[in-house]
């Protein structure tokens, strides 16, 4: 091999390495506002609100933010630390080996699979979810750079690499993949643990806040109680919780589950009314409040209240059809009220409501007055419930 080609790959591994720190803090940040909407805050990102089509809480908060279970920023954070510990330890008679499994190779084969893997979440942010995150656009691009750099770095190009390395999967077990394997099983462990943390510590800080150490002022019940909305339990209830919520987003259905399980315990001891807060940016959420009004109408509001959030992000008309036929609705009724001005300015009154309380993120409640925010648990509801009821 020529020196001038061995000092091309070499300076395409430093190449590689920087690129897996820029990676490493774009992915991080993405991490860290995975915890604001796992807790319940709205993410807030420099260039998450420049337009009202940029938007990172619709990309944080669909289905396709985790991978079995794990936040897709965490795995990236992971990959990134991996591969700057094998291009910061690589050397010149590794790296000009023809070793299928050699540090650049390894960069170069997984940066391809996160290559194809950012091109499926690029379509689903454009054609599913409708809206553009730029952290993830970021890194995307550092995915795709690296990818060239490390296959110069290879000194061959990715597909070839990878057919090679399946023709000699025996050679996978060598010291750099347990390196990289490593690597990136302990940044995933260690990372997981601080979120795990941040997350805990975020809901500690609402349970002070649910006992009254941190609350709010109370907030007049004219501002965000209505007659009409959809409620269970007694009017004369000595609790009452109003909430502002969302269908599309899963952190308000993890509070509906608490709420159910409040309604169950309490029973009319508690009063738990329903607002509409869709967030213009998730596609048919606004659709999915009208459908709930329009269920309201027919007096099975909560039946389509537990569909859509069982159910989300699923909220299409044909989905919202079959959620009517389900609970026995007048489907001529709920087509015309679907369709109706009144279903369209009831579902905007609350969001009009929300915005003059101030709501910036669901799910947002009120309890006696005091302004409470997040998917807080049962045990932390019933930390609101029992002072009010004298237990």
């Amino acid at each position: 091999m020529s020196e001038q080609v061995s000092k091309r790959r070499a300076i395409a591994q430093w190449v590689t390495a920087a690129l897996a720190v820029g990676g490493l803090f774009v992915a991080w940040f993405l991490a860290e506002l995975h915890v604001q909407a796992v807790i319940g805050e709205a993410v807030e990102g420099a260039l998450c609100g420049a337009h009202q089509s940029i938007d990172c809480e619709s990309a944080i908060h669909s289905d396709f933010a985790e991978l079995f279970g794990i936040p897709i920023a965490l795995l990236g954070v992971s990959f990134y630390a991996a591969v700057l510990m094998i291009a910061l330890f690589d050397r010149p008679a590794v790296r000009n080996s023809s070793d299928p499994f050699r540090p650049g190779a390894i960069a170069a084969s997984t940066f391809a699979v996160g290559v194809a893997y950012s091109i499926f979440l690029a379509g689903v942010s454009a054609f599913e979810l409708g809206t553009f995150c730029p952290y993830c656009a970021m890194l995307y691009g550092i995915n795709m750079v690296g990818l060239i750099s490390a296959s110069f770095w290879a000194g061959e190009k990715p597909h070839r690499l990878m057919i090679e390395q399946f023709r000699n999967p025996t050679q996978f077990f060598n010291g750099w993949t347990g390196a990289f394997a490593f690597a990136f099983g302990a940044v995933l462990l260690a990372g997981t643990s601080v979120l795990n943390t941040q997350v805990e510590e975020g809901i500690s800080e609402q349970y002070e806040e649910a006992n009254g150490a941190a609350a709010s002022a109370e907030v007049d019940t004219d501002a965000y109680r209505v007659d009409d909305a959809p409620a269970k339990g007694s009017e004369d209830a000595p609790v009452h919780i109003v909430e502002f919520s969302n269908f599309p987003c899963p952190f308000c259905g993890e509070l509906a589950g608490s709420l159910d399980r409040l309604h169950e315990e309490y029973g009319d001891k508690v009063r738990i009314e329903f607002r509409h807060f869709p967030i213009a940016s998730q596609e048919h959420g606004f659709q999915a409040a009208q459908a709930a009004y329009c269920a309201h109408e027919q007096e099975r509001f909560w039946e389509m209240h537990d569909l859509l959030f069982a159910n989300a992000p699923q909220h299409d008309a044909d989905s919202i059809d079959r959620y009517a036929r389900q609970i026995g609705l007048n489907g001529q009724a709920f087509s015309e009220c679907l369709d109706s001005e009144r279903a369209r300015q009831r579902v905007e009154q609350d969001v009009e409501a929300g915005r003059q309380l101030g709501i910036d993120g669901t799910p947002t409640f009120f309890v006696n007055g005091q302004r409470h925010q997040g998917a807080l648990s049962f045990e932390m509801l019933e930390q609101l419930v029992e002072p009010v009821l004298g237990r």
